[in-house]
């Protein structure tokens, strides 16, 4: 699992519900939750004095296609902020190699969210990963 803060322990819930789909599982006591995402826990816990260091980000990978989507609906929200993680500019974004995308952006206590889909090593090393493309 995951450790994530907030300083507004509904509002950071309603995020990844909204934009991932996470589902509350249950209270770690007042101040901390328990959210599944696809067979993943992580915890999201109150604190009103910390700052992420520079550079620090979590990444979710994705199908091209839920990147996309994701992307679209950061993109539509104007309280979400889009940075420019490894991409050229803010916002959506294909690698080099034309398969991987990627979007970054910062979840509502300035945590930078990486929604990424493999590369096209890691589908070539990978014949599962390249198999479920086709």
């Amino acid at each position: 699992h995951i450790n994530i803060l907030t300083r507004d322990l509904e509002a950071s819930q309603a995020f990844y519900r909204e934009i991932f789909g996470a589902r509350y599982c249950y209270n770690l006591g007042p101040r901390k939750v328990v959210m599944a995402l696809n067979g993943f826990d992580f915890f999201i816990e109150h604190n009103s004095d910390f700052s992420y260091p520079q550079g620090y980000h979590i990444g979710i990978r994705a199908l091209p296609e839920d990147v996309r989507r994701i992307a679209d609906k950061v993109a539509a929200d104007d309280t979400i902020t889009l940075v420019k993680g490894n991409g050229p500019s803010p916002g959506y974004h294909q690698g080099p190699d034309n398969v991987r995308t990627a979007v970054y952006f910062e979840d509502p206590d300035g945590l930078v969210v990486e929604v990424y889909s493999t590369e096209i090593e890691m589908l070539e090393t990978n014949r599962r990963l390249l198999l479920d493309r086709l």
